[in-house]
């Protein structure tokens, strides 16, 4: 990291924004209380461990033919609580935590797309290569993930962590 004291605190403090947003709130808790109903639909162990992303991947595949459709498909029932459980999934087996920017195109709409990151006291695990950005922390899409599924060579879901140190 490469910076001095002033953008240092910034960076803090745009994290704590990030983490801490009514906007980020208000997706959280909607799709934490749909998750019942959702289990309900969609039977099986849901019990948020890594072997559970096998049936969260086929039952994404089996529900959309293909990328075009699962996007269209995002402000229906079944993805957004899919995106949900996957970045619960993330944040209870690789310490992650949501996060979300407020200022983002998408806040205004009903597209939200919140993601999952090491925590700030990590942030000295990781360096970015090019020595571009300051905070070379990974950031891990859910919603993302469950549309890559559709392009090929994409791995599974549950293969490997995005969040081994590179400092």
């Amino acid at each position: 990291m490469h910076c001095d004291d002033e953008e240092f605190e910034q960076l803090r403090l745009l994290d704590r924004l990030r983490r801490d947003n009514p906007v980020l709130t208000a997706w959280l808790t909607r799709h934490s209380n749909a998750f019942p109903a959702w289990t309900s639909r969609h039977k099986g162990v849901w019990d948020f461990s890594l072997d559970s992303l096998d049936r969260l991947e086929t039952l994404v595949r089996a529900a959309y033919p293909g990328y075009d459709e699962a996007r269209d498909g995002e402000d229906g029932d079944l993805l957004p609580v899919a995106a949900w459980y996957l970045g619960e999934v993330h944040n209870r087996h690789f310490g992650t935590s949501w996060q979300y920017h407020p200022d983002s195109p998408t806040a205004a709409g009903p597209r939200i797309r919140p993601f999952v990151m090491p925590p700030w006291e990590r942030i000295f695990d990781y360096e970015d290569e090019d020595g571009i950005e300051d905070d070379a922390r990974p950031m891990f899409t859910p919603m993302e993930a469950l549309y890559r599924l559709f392009v090929p060579g994409t791995p599974p879901l549950r293969d490997g962590s995005p969040y081994e140190p590179t400092a």
